[in-house]
């Protein structure tokens, strides 16, 4: 048999040298990093149990500066997560995470960094060390990266930024509304939780409209808490918004009392702003029932004020009441400023004239002399 012309065994050669190039390309993952479909957009998701303090959004640990941070406005504890979820897959084979502000306070220590290949199931790839983790692993399709406390930290974390390898920067990060939900003092109010998750995804967006204000971000991010032992019906804080199994076990269809306390994390009152001025207590509950009241549970009897002993600061039914009655009769749009006044921290009473062209008093005279004729 003769020999292969020169021509041909130079572009043998070539084709060799181009195969040994490409297998070595793919095993060093440099054709996964730069093909066809790691190259295409993808878009990068954030969802957080904490609740984020003052604008160190959450957003702010995918955007590839160092110099920006998340930064939780309390401690993170083992039923806390921030995950990233991504629109599709991505052939991953590094994940890194970088936390504390500049000066080194507010590092996680105590937590691990996770990765799901279907964006459900979670298994563990690295662990925190000196307030950074970081791994290589086999390369494989990636849906979600998650990081997850393994214990209560000591106070707020800021998360630097979180690197994962190889791929493109996301052409779109954005924070989704979270809400975490926590059964484990009473597994058999686990079903009850579930559905009380889902009316606040349902409502959440509808209480963000019904109480606007300029410039306002609404929080993305709280839970529900059931308690075993706690005394009372509930109540809501930076820590979320937590319930007492007892009353529940007895109100099981009490479904108005967590919107009332899923407005006030919507009403995000948390006076940040130097000269803040704390609205009266009165005030916040009588907006939240209102809410309630005339807008989540619209048909119910409504509630029944003796006008010779009930006074406007009364909160709850009967502040949310008298603001039904002033909406109706002077300024449909009340609850909505008197909300921008108290989240702006500019609540003082002669906003009550601004508005109606009457002091406060002088309207619930009003209403009372109405409500005694009838």
């Amino acid at each position: 048999m003769k020999p292969p012309p020169p021509f041909a065994r130079f572009a043998l050669a070539v084709t060799t040298l181009a195969g040994l190039a490409l297998l070595t390309a793919c095993r060093s993952g440099i054709i996964g990093r730069w093909s066809g479909a790691d190259r295409a957009p993808f878009e990068v998701s954030v969802e957080t149990t904490l609740p984020t303090y003052q604008t160190n959004r959450a957003t702010l640990a995918v955007d590839g500066d160092r110099e920006t941070y998340f930064r939780s406005r309390r401690a993170p504890d083992e039923k806390d997560d921030f995950t990233l979820r991504f629109s599709r897959p991505l052939n991953l084979n590094r994940v890194s995470v970088e936390t504390g502000a500049p000066g080194g306070r507010f590092r996680l220590t105590d937590a691990v960094v996770e990765i799901s290949a279907d964006g459900r199931e979670f298994h563990a790839v690295a662990a925190f060390a000196a307030g950074g983790a970081g791994t290589n692993f086999t390369r494989q399709a990636v849906r979600a990266v998650r990081i997850h406390p393994t214990k209560r930290q000591a106070g707020p974390v800021a998360i630097r930024e979180i690197f994962f390898a190889p791929a493109p920067q996301p052409s779109r990060v954005a924070q989704t509304l979270r809400i975490g939900v926590d059964t484990s003092e009473v597994p058999e109010l686990a079903d009850w939780g579930k559905r009380a998750q889902q009316l606040c995804l349902e409502w959440y967006p509808q209480l963000v409209a019904l109480l606007p204000s300029e410039n306002f971000e609404p929080p993305l991010a709280t839970r529900l808490l059931f308690l075993k032992d706690m005394r009372g019906v509930a109540d809501t804080s930076v820590n979320g918004i937590r319930i007492g199994a007892p009353y529940l076990k007895g109100h099981t269809n009490d479904w108005g009392m967590v919107i009332h306390e899923l407005t006030h994390v919507v009403q995000a009152y948390s006076g940040t702003k130097q000269g803040y001025q704390r609205p009266p207590g009165w005030l916040v509950e009588g907006i939240a029932d209102d809410i309630r009241l005339f807008h989540f549970e619209p048909d119910t009897p409504r509630p029944r004020i003796n006008p010779d002993r009930a006074k406007y600061t009364d909160a709850y039914k009967t502040t949310a009441g008298f603001l039904d009655w002033i909406e109706r009769h002077y300024d449909h749009e009340l609850v909505k400023k008197l909300n921008a006044a108290c989240r702006e921290g500019v609540f003082e009473e002669g906003l009550w004239a601004k508005y109606t062209g009457k002091t406060v008093d002088a309207l619930w005279k009003e209403f009372t002399d109405e409500l005694r004729k009838k």
